[in-house]
């Protein structure tokens, strides 16, 4: 049970204390998962057997922690996440404690996920009907969060039948009025579909280009021209720092000194591009191309779900935040 709540506590409790994106909220997470990972491993030596994960996978996660300790070692900026190293590790440890759960564990988990999913979609609801708030952001910190957070629930709800909650969630999606979600939604649609000419994949491959004619005729709005300089930033970074990076969390410091005009963020809203530019090239790859092949061993609902964050990540950012991360 310990090694459950290790994986359920940051999935289900993360998005629900705001995403996390307080520094009390990443510290709570981060102590009550580091007590239970002790709690677990103690349990686990008096007993005489420690489950561990694949050595592939073992060696995958302590290459990117390394990684990760070098930059934060070498950082020539202090960043304005400071908590950051705290997320990542937590992340590390809800994957290396995913991989040896067993399958009744993970329902366990999956029940979680889904009971946070439902107070998430309530708190919108409610939002949006009593509130008469145009666009709900349940317990997220903006409506495009929890549009990417929406991503990630919906396939649960479709997997476990939960045809309210599902109902629920699309309705969510559609309220947060995120054109980068929906992109996403349809594009992840494609790429899992089985192309043989049925109705969704066609459905899906509308809605893209629904999405497309939309971004087009944004292009040039502010929230467009602001993201390219965001991300030609982030590159900038990265060429300037490819081994090792700034520093976990130094990209809002570093931002002014790669751009001016009183333009400013926290995040690059480019997840692969800013996790190149604070961590470095080599940990950006080593770390993508870990979920990339975690994402052909997942069950076809969270595959979907991961994907559709991911693609999402491309254009906002979602996966910044620690609740959605985890």
């Amino acid at each position: 049970m310990p090694l459950t709540a290790l994986v359920a506590l940051p999935a289900a409790l993360g998005p629900l204390l705001r995403g996390s994106w307080d520094p009390w909220a990443q510290t709570l997470v981060f102590a009550l998962s580091a007590g239970g990972a002790a709690l677990w491993l103690a349990v686990r030596v008096c007993l005489g057997y420690v489950p561990l994960p694949s050595p592939r996978a073992r060696a995958w996660l302590a290459g990117l922690a390394a990684l990760a300790a070098l930059s934060a070692a070498r950082a020539p900026l202090g960043g304005e996440a400071p908590f950051e190293p705290l997320v990542l590790l937590v992340g590390l440890g809800v994957v290396a404690a995913t991989a040896v759960l067993s399958k009744d564990e993970r329902e366990t988990v999956d029940q979680a996920v889904r009971a946070a999913a439902w107070v998430l979609m309530t708190l919108a609801v409610y939002q949006r009907l009593a509130l008469n708030d145009d666009r709900p952001e349940s317990a997220l910190v903006n409506a495009n969060a929890w549009a990417g957070t929406v991503l990630m629930l919906l396939p649960v709800a479709v997997d476990r039948r939960d045809w309210l909650l599902a109902a629920g969630l699309t309705l969510c999606l559609w309220w947060a009025a995120s054109v980068g979600a929906w992109m996403a939604f349809f594009v992840a649609l494609l790429l899992t579909a089985r192309w043989r000419g049925e109705a969704k994949t066609w459905a899906a491959l509308g809605g893209a280009l629904v999405c497309l004619v939309a971004v087009y005729n944004k292009f040039q709005s502010p929230e467009v021209l602001d993201r390219l300089a965001w991300w030609r930033a982030a590159f900038e970074m990265a060429a300037d720092r490819p081994w090792l990076g700034l520093g976990p969390g130094a990209f809002a410091a570093a931002f002014p000194g790669y751009h001016g005009g009183g333009l400013a963020t926290v995040y690059a809203h480019q997840w692969p591009l800013q996790t190149a530019a604070e961590y470095g090239v080599p940990f950006a790859l080593l770390w993508f191309a870990g979920l990339w092949r975690l994402l052909f061993t997942a069950r076809s609902y969270k595959r979907f779900g991961a994907l559709a964050a991911l693609l999402h990540s491309f254009w906002d950012w979602p996966l910044s935040l620690p609740g959605n991360f985890w």
